[in-house]
């Protein structure tokens, strides 16, 4: 039986961000099948929206951020010395280098999840999932100098 659950999306310094809400084809999953959906549904409604996420474990180049909004525009009193045209390739990354960019964010402590009170901490434990389970990703912040 499916069942939808709310993502919270949280950081030390601003608490919570964003919501997302995901249905699961079953009420217990893992925490790779739990990320992994996430991406998904991050990379498609980035893709029709051109959503931008502070928190997202889906971190976007700085060359898909030129594809998907342009180059900044220069303005016509200051022109450009070189008009050389940089080739920016038009390939985005997949769902699946996504997925994995967020797996290696999972890994390296980028953010953790906590479901209920407890945090998961490998991709094969196992989530039970009701309609009110708490689930937050929360994203560290680097301290400076630390």
């Amino acid at each position: 039986m499916p069942i939808a659950v709310t993502i919270r999306d949280e950081s030390s310094i601003t608490g919570t961000t964003d919501t997302l809400k995901l249905t699961f084809p079953s009420s217990v999953i893992t925490v790779e099948e739990l990320i992994k959906r996430r991406v998904d549904r991050e990379v498609r409604d980035r893709s029709r929206t051109r959503v931008s996420a502070q928190f997202s474990p889906v971190r976007v180049s700085a060359e898909e951020t030129i594809l998907n909004i342009g180059r900044p525009r220069r303005s016509a009193k200051k022109p450009l010395l070189v008009r050389e045209k940089k080739k920016v390739s038009a390939a985005e990354p997949t769902i699946e280098e996504r997925y994995q960019i967020a797996l290696k964010g999972f890994y390296s402590n980028a953010f953790f999840i906590l479901v209920g009170d407890r945090q998961v901490r490998e991709l094969d434990e196992r989530i039970q999932l009701a309609k009110d389970t708490d689930i937050r990703f929360i994203k560290l912040v680097p301290l400076i100098g630390g």
